[in-house]
């Protein structure tokens, strides 16, 4: 991707995956996440059903503050 001229970037809604990368040193220039991990609520949804709830978890925030 370089090699092309584009930098490279890993996105995630996970802080796992960024502490991953951190901890595994990957070569990227730029992360993109989101505040809250929506990851870690529901699994699967029936396309009828969609989402009755969220959880927006303040300490998810501050969670992937610190691995960016």
């Amino acid at each position: 991707m370089r090699d092309s001229g584009l930098v490279v970037g890993l996105g995630s809604h996970r802080p796992s995956v960024i502490q991953y990368a951190n901890d595994h040193q990957w070569d990227v220039d730029f992360f993109m996440t989101s505040w809250y991990n929506l990851a870690k609520g529901v699994k699967h949804v029936q396309a009828t059903q969609g989402f009755k709830e969220e959880v927006f978890d303040d300490d998810d925030a501050k969670y992937m503050i610190q691995q960016i």
